[in-house]
């Protein structure tokens, strides 16, 4: 990879970006290509893009792929995953929402919140009950 993340661990990039107070388009090439290793996320690199978009959610400084590549990736791993594919678990929306945290309004979402959740939307066959109000908010 060209650029400032070529050497950097995905442990550097996150550094950085909570450093920075937002990401930019050379750490979402970074980051896709770590998580898109191969077509699983697990539970730690799903944790560790919301522990991303903790540091940078409200910044107006994120470029607009880091909504697409926080969605795309929090989905595949709640709602593409190989024990309930197609559906939002029980267990997937309690993780899901204690990563979201109080959120009643639409209008506390961030731009890669709501994307998370138009994708979930689009994308579920179903989800648990607790999700209905989140779901809705977009």
């Amino acid at each position: 990879m060209a650029g400032r993340y070529e050497d950097y661990s995905v442990k550097q990039i996150v550094d950085h970006l909570a450093a920075q107070g937002h990401v930019d388009g050379e750490a979402v090439d970074a980051l896709d290509r770590f998580f898109r290793k191969d077509t699983v996320i697990s539970q730690d690199e799903a944790d560790l893009l919301f522990q991303i978009n903790d540091r940078v959610r409200l910044s107006e400084g994120n470029c607009e792929s880091w909504s697409k590549l926080f969605a795309d990736s929090i989905t595949r791993f709640v709602v593409f995953d190989m024990n309930t594919p197609g559906e939002l678990s029980t267990e997937e929306a309690s993780w899901l929402r204690n990563h979201l945290g109080n959120i009643t309004s639409g209008d506390q979402l961030s731009d890669a919140e709501r994307h998370l959740l138009t994708e979930i939307k689009r994308h579920a066959t179903s989800y648990s009950p607790e999700m209905t109000t989140l779901i809705d908010l977009v």
